[in-house]
């Protein structure tokens, strides 16, 4: 409402400079003009991203949705920025949008390599950026249409002498749109009538000038709008549990979060609180997709006063924890609707606490399963130190941290990198564990793993002994849980040793192994589905090797059938799949058909990961190798 003005405003500058900067004081309205214009000039664009600023321009675009583009398996931030952004710039044209929302910062060092692009792009922020096309975002000048805003969000018939109470009070806070909006909610939620609320106002000794100063990274002033929530929110009369749902909220991307996730992890038996802040307008819902919000302002003014941190919410943080127990088992689109919960936590509150250790150690996992090695590895080597300064050398805390360190190495491709941190987990855990406990099993079997991936079976195969030797203790004394007579992990030992086998090329124990791998892995597939698929493919490709074509053929299209409904059509284990089935098809001699694979898979991946990365140059190699035998 009242904003017609700017909306044709910027049809205009974008039209003429394609970047154009909304920049006013929080809480003033910039987002929802800039929805309006998206909602106006819809016929002007083919493509319009809508997308909230978190931490840097970087990690904005690679998040942007650009179908048949994918992070290659061992590819660094840096690079796959870089990669998608030349992707973004090929794509968009002058009739694509990009919307930046809450681009509250002074300088972003990707900002001049983003602006450099065909398409118009439109941010909104609270910083001065009047080196660039700037629009200014001040109160709406309309003032009928802010006194339709108040009824609107007030919904009910004002008496008497009331309307004039209610201008006074709009012209006190300066029209300025969210304070207007909580006015209106707070009298409505708390039977308030406009004399007693604009009473109210007037003891806070609030101002009626709106200082347009701009909001500088790590000025002192704050904006008028902070003002004016504050001295709202100090007498909103909030419950206990209400402000805690705010703190946690500050924990939150700008982005929000969905309610039943937010009711998940809080345990929340009814959802009172967060329809009484709803309602008071503390909260914002999003209802075509039930997101909550927390408007930047308003997370200001709740920083300021109680000052929110991991240890105060820690009821959110552990459900969160908890919630990414199975974060490797989780289906592409349940990550990508939690991971970014766990970025803004280890970038907001980077610094480990003793009661939750457990959380972050299982945040810096969620970081290389998305392939976000780069603060994988800060995290993690973070998350060391701390354990040895807490808990001291020689403890399970550092057994732990030392594994999720070389977790974040293996991961990211770097196999060298990541066995001492295995090997120092496992002596960490010697000290401390019960020499038939689980854990010591697992250290057990990723040493092995090292060992094998550098070549040296004799090593590989002591530890897979040991490792198994511990399994057979467990099954036999029965020390684990009854759910758990074939325990998970044992099924991925006899994995992992099955391809000890296969490199020595051992075909048949190796087949041998992985049915049995299989059987364990599928005792828990209820709870553990996503390791299902190595067994599988290692059994196609032992038979693949054993002359078993037809067998090999029905092994791997179960695997890849499982890739699909697990991960989609285009994960990464999928492409394992593919290649074998190609291998395979070779094997049997259709060289012609095996040729055609390797094709579709090369064309495919260089478009999705760049004409360079070992996945293609191997599947380029094999695709000339058929074309050669022909």
């Amino acid at each position: 409402m009242g904003r017609e003005r700017e909306i044709e405003e910027i049809a205009r500058r974008l039209e003429e400079e394609h970047v154009l900067f909304l920049q006013g004081m929080g809480g003033i309205g910039k987002s929802e003009i800039a929805k309006g214009y998206a909602r106006d000039y819809r016929d002007r664009y083919d493509t319009i991203l809508f997308a909230s600023y978190t931490s840097d321009l970087a990690e904005l675009v690679c998040a942007l949705p650009i179908e048949n583009l994918r992070r290659a398996e061992d590819e660094e931030q840096e690079a796959w920025f870089r990669r998608k952004l030349q992707a973004f710039h090929t794509l968009a044209t002058e009739r694509t949008l990009l919307i930046i929302d809450n681009f509250d910062i002074d300088d972003d060092p990707h900002l001049e390599e983003v602006l450099n692009t065909a398409c118009h792009i439109l941010f909104t922020t609270r910083n001065d950026h009047s080196d660039h096309p700037t629009l200014p975002v001040g109160q709406i000048e309309d003032f009928d249409a802010v006194r339709r805003i108040f009824a609107a969000h007030y919904g009910r018939p004002l008496k008497g002498g009331e309307q004039a109470a209610v201008d006074e009070m709009l012209r006190l806070v300066g029209c300025h749109t969210i304070t207007v909006e909580l006015i209106a909610k707070q009298m409505k939620a708390s039977f308030l009538k406009p004399e007693q609320m604009l009473h109210r106002l007037r003891e806070t000794g609030l101002n009626t000038h709106l200082r347009e100063k701009v909001k500088r990274e790590g000025a002192a002033d704050k904006l008028t709008s902070f003002d004016y929530i504050r001295e709202l929110f100090c007498f909103s009369g909030l419950s206990e549990s209400e402000t805690h749902l705010l703190c946690c909220m500050c924990l939150v991307p700008v982005s929000g979060i969905g309610v039943g996730l937010l009711g998940e992890l809080l345990e929340l038996e009814d959802y009172d609180g967060v329809n009484a802040l709803l309602g008071k307008s503390w909260l914002m819902l999003d209802e075509e997709d039930d997101t909550l919000r927390l408007h930047p302002v308003i997370a200001d003014v709740v920083r300021s006063h109680l000052s929110p941190t991991p240890l105060t919410c820690q009821d959110y943080v552990r459900g969160l924890g908890a919630k990414v127990l199975p974060f490797w088992h989780m289906e592409t689109a349940e990550r990508e609707r939690i991971y970014p919960l766990v970025v803004r936590i280890l970038e907001d509150f980077p610094q480990p606490t003793e009661e939750l250790f457990t959380a972050y150690n299982r945040f810096s996992n969620c970081a290389w399963i998305c392939s976000d090695f780069d603060r994988a590895r800060r995290s993690a080597k973070r998350i060391y130190d701390f354990a040895m300064e807490t808990f001291g050398p020689g403890t399970a805390e550092a057994g732990t941290a030392a594994m999720t360190v070389a977790a974040a190495y293996h991961n990211a491709g770097d196999f060298t990198a990541s066995e001492p941190w295995y090997a120092l987990s496992l002596e960490h855990r010697k000290k401390v564990l019960d020499p038939h406990d689980r854990e010591l099993a697992i250290s057990y079997t990723k040493v092995a793993r090292c060992a094998l991936f550098r070549g040296d079976h004799a090593a590989a195969q002591e530890n897979f002994d040991r490792a198994k030797a511990i399994f057979a203790y467990i099954l036999e004394h029965r020390t684990c849980e009854p759910e758990d007579a074939y325990p998970y992990y044992y099924g991925l030992v006899l994995m992992e040793e099955a391809r000890l086998f296969m490199a020595q090329g051992r075909y048949e124990e190796a087949l041998a192994q992985s049915r049995q791998s299989y059987e364990v892995l599928m005792a828990c597939y209820e709870r553990d589905k996503g390791d299902l698929h190595f067994p599988l493919v290692d059994m196609g490709k032992c038979c693949s090797a054993l002359g078993q074509y037809d067998e090999a053929e029905e092994y791997l299209r179960r695997a890849r059938a499982l890739d699909e409904e697990l991960m989609g059509p285009k994960c990464l284990t999928a492409l394992e799949t593919r290649e074998a089935m190609a291998d395979n098809t070779l094997r049997r001699g259709d060289r012609e058909r095996a040729r055609q694979l390797y094709s579709e898979m090369e064309v495919e991946l260089e478009g999705d990961f760049g004409p360079d990365t070992p996945t293609v140059r191997r599947l380029r190699e094999k695709r000339e190798a058929a074309e050669r035998a022909d």
